[in-house]
């Protein structure tokens, strides 16, 4: 069987405890880190993008820094993780299905 997350058992924890307030501050805290590595890739894709003004670029980059944010910070950086690499597979799909008319 497989554990659950970490951060999924604390928080159950201080609803069992009834810590209404822990709860929410805890709830608050974790999203807020994962918004401040969200903040941190958003300063590197768009100078990368707009000194590029490639979107390939950037796919590679989000897609190598979303494996790493996964390896690196699983239990914070797991969703966004997951999301910077579906946005990549996305953009690059995109690219290769839709040809600019110029």
């Amino acid at each position: 069987m497989i554990p659950p997350p970490v951060m999924d058992d604390l928080l159950s924890q201080y609803l069992l405890k009834g810590d209404l307030i822990g709860f929410i501050i805890a709830l608050y805290t974790s999203v807020m880190g994962e918004v401040f590595f969200a903040f941190i890739l958003l300063g590197i894709s768009v100078p990368l993008y707009i000194r590029t003004q490639s979107l390939a670029y950037v796919t590679v980059v989000w897609i190598i820094l979303g494996a790493l944010l996964e390896a690196i910070i699983p239990t914070t950086g797991l969703s966004l993780g997951k999301i910077l690499m579906v946005l990549g597979v996305a953009a690059i799909l995109y690219q290769l299905f839709v040809r600019e008319r110029g």
